[in-house]
């Protein structure tokens, strides 16, 4: 399953964001920690905001953003807010409308 960066729609596979960019560490569980951050989380080139962890920006993300992807962008964050903490759903939500051809193909 994929998690879409809000900002670029680039797909990262939820498994390499949860086990490499925000493992668990000795007691702490940076994949929860940053779904409860009053601020936004770095980790590893990405920026995570709350709740979720949601992807803000990503390594993959262009200095300025096409205008092209904005309109997917802005749905795509509103399907984040309405969500909540409920990742699985919000990937699989992407999914079932990227399979209905509601987005354009990267």
């Amino acid at each position: 399953m994929d998690m879409k960066c809000l900002r670029c729609l680039e797909s990262w596979d939820i498994s390499y964001i949860r086990e490499d960019i925000l493992p668990d560490v000795g007691p702490c569980n940076l994949w929860k920690a940053a779904a409860k951050a009053p601020k936004p989380t770095h980790s590893r080139g990405f920026t995570f905001s709350a709740p979720g962890p949601y992807i803000e920006s990503c390594p993959a993300c262009p200095p300025v953003v096409d205008d092209s992807v904005k309109d997917e962008s802005a749905i795509i964050r509103a399907i984040a807010d309405l969500m909540g903490d409920d990742i699985d759903g919000f990937c699989s939500e992407i999914e079932d409308m990227e399979a209905l051809g509601m987005f354009s193909e990267e």
